[in-house]
């Protein structure tokens, strides 16, 4: 079964992790003491895998053996019983877990972006008809995509997003917000993009200055931006390019069918 880690002993892990391709960003922003989660080893000695959790139900396998597969299945079986959410990235050495090839499970291809090239404003868009801001606690009650809900699924509360997170909104000339760019996850070295455009506002280059506007604020914080989307969202990873992403690579994501 496996072993719970406190935050005093997080660094048993860090090798385990450095020997892996496509590491998702909250397992970093777990390890920084960022977001709360739990790191479960199978061995706390000479730990050979290990497994990352948050409480909205994603999670994180890597490492090199099967050790843990009992209390995986634990888990996926409690979060069947309650219809709960279980997500889980898997490590490159852990990507022959049984549950791979279950029927319980929907399959989804994802691409990250492993670089960033700081790229020049290029596109001219309808820019100066909008308002770029830094996101604030008002701009959340009013945003479409990226509400109080979503930010207190992936950040715990508004206000740990406020004080850790980072983001940015556009607005049209009536005032109202458009546009929407945050930080999913971040680290104290990587911040994770997430953005939205309203349908009605798509096609004028909104995601580009959007996007633009996020990595610049990342950069003066000495964070490095990370991108990350479905490989069928071409138009999320033609932005991303336009952006300065590059040296794609791809990795799946298993997702109990009962998610809610």
């Amino acid at each position: 079964m496996g072993k719970q880690l406190a935050k005093s002993e997080f660094g048993l892990v860090k090798e385990i992790i450095r020997e892996e391709d496509n590491v998702p960003t909250f397992v970093y922003s777990i390890l920084d003491s960022i977001i709360a989660g739990k790191v479960v080893v199978d061995c706390k000695r000479y730990p050979n895998e290990v497994y990352f959790a948050l409480p909205n139900g994603v999670s994180y396998l890597a490492g090199n053996g099967n050790n843990l597969i009992e209390y995986i299945n634990d888990r996926v079986a409690l979060a069947k019983e309650k219809k709960q959410r279980f997500t889980i990235f898997l490590g490159s050495f852990a990507s022959s877990h049984p549950f791979i090839n279950s029927s319980d499970f929907n399959v989804f291809e994802r691409i990250s972006f492993q670089d960033h090239y700081v790229q020049p404003p290029s596109m001219a868009g309808e820019r100066e008809k909008y308002l770029i801001r830094t996101i604030t606690k008002e701009d959340l009650m009013k945003c479409q995509e990226f509400s109080p809900n979503y930010i207190q699924t992936y950040w715990g509360s508004i206000d740990s997003f406020m004080k850790m997170g980072t983001g940015v909104t556009i607005r049209n000339q009536n005032g109202e917000i458009v546009g929407e760019c945050i930080s999913i996850f971040r680290s104290s070295k990587y911040i994770e993009v997430d953005i939205f455009i309203d349908q009605e506002a798509r096609g004028k280059g909104l995601g580009y200055w959007l996007g633009h506007s996020f990595i610049e604020q990342a950069y003066s914080n000495q964070l490095a931006p990370k991108w990350d989307c479905d490989v069928q969202n071409t138009s999320s990873i033609k932005l991303a390019k336009k952006l300065g992403f590059d040296n794609p690579s791809t990795y799946r994501v298993y997702s109990l069918i009962n998610d809610s």
